[in-house]
């Protein structure tokens, strides 16, 4: 519908010109995945991650194509991590521990984008004073959530859970036979966030990096289209359709969602609609790709592993 609106023949006619330039398509993702799987790397606390860095990498793919299927918020992703950790040899504690970290790095470091994604387009280009406003709202509110994540963490992410499922009488039994592997990983937790600062800096230094790659890609994009490639508008697409698609989460791989979202950051920075559709199926052709690829890696078997002790393990030994 979005196509026959804005101009089939003219989204086609960007499409057809991008010729043998489409080998570039998948580069800049390939970069993201590299960044996002360091960034989990360093979200293990302790004596660092069990496995090999190319098993958490295939480990990350294979999320990734879960989540952008999943209509679930991303969440799917996450239970999928510790899932496919436990079936190589990790100890569930540790799994959740480190699943939980990453997901605190990947906020702070979104923080970061996003105000780096408003603050440099500021610089260098006129933009809508109510876009401005509403980016300064954004990275008010998600800067007050992660101080609020933050200390939940430190207080212990679980406990709230565990009381709470203690009083519903058909939870009570799950909660007291999990007590000592939530416990276990509420005190993983903690002690990352206290004692290894250095990780959780470079851990959300290489999930930075990744968003800046998502915005490489959307430079890569408008070049190929033959659309002015400035950085500050590359940045801006970015930020704008990363929110867009975190507020569309709920539908699997945020279908319609991020076309829309394109067509409106697009008018924003003075990019023709043609264009914004051209440069939104390119993505979607990315993005069917690398899900194709995430499938394919989803392990089969189980394969054991010399496993970290849990920190309660650790102290009773």
């Amino acid at each position: 519908m979005l196509i026959w609106r804005v101009g089939a023949v003219a989204t086609g006619h960007l499409l057809l010109g991008v010729g043998w330039l489409a080998v570039l398509l998948p580069l800049p993702q390939a970069l993201v995945m590299l960044c996002e799987t360091y960034g989990w790397w360093f979200a293990f606390s302790r004596d660092g991650c069990p496995l090999r860095y190319t098993e958490l990498l295939r480990f990350t793919v294979a999320a990734k194509a879960i989540h952008q299927v999943t209509p679930s918020l991303s969440q799917a992703g996450e239970l999928v991590k510790v899932h496919l950790l436990h079936r190589a040899g990790v100890l569930p504690d540790l799994a959740t521990a480190s699943v939980v970290t990453a997901k605190t790095t990947i906020i702070a470091a979104e923080l970061a984008f996003i105000a780096m994604g408003f603050a440099v387009p500021l610089s260098v280009m006129t933009i809508d004073p109510t876009v401005t406003t509403l980016g300064v709202a954004g990275v008010g509110i998600l800067a007050v959530a992660l101080g609020g994540v933050l200390t939940w963490l430190r207080l212990g992410v679980f406990r709230p859970v565990v009381w709470l499922g203690r009083r519903f009488v058909v939870l009570r039994r799950f909660f007291d036979r999990h007590e000592a592997l939530f416990a276990s990983t509420d005190a993983m937790v903690r002690e990352y966030l206290v004692r290894h600062r250095r990780r959780f800096w470079l851990s959300g230094l290489a999930f930075l990096a990744g968003w800046l790659g998502g915005a490489l890609e959307a430079w890569v994009l408008l070049w190929i289209l033959g659309l002015p490639a400035h950085v500050g508008a590359a940045l801006l697409i970015q930020v704008i359709l990363a929110v867009v698609n975190r507020l569309t989460a709920f539908v699997p791989a945020n279908l319609g969602t991020h076309e829309a979202g394109a067509l409106m950051v697009f008018a924003v920075v003075g990019l023709p609609g043609e264009g914004a559709l051209a440069f939104a199926l390119l993505r979607r052709a990315r993005q069917i790709a690398w899900i194709a690829i995430g499938l394919a890696l989803l392990p089969g078997g189980r394969r054991r592993l010399r496993m970290i002790p849990s920190i309660g393990q650790a102290s009773r030994s």
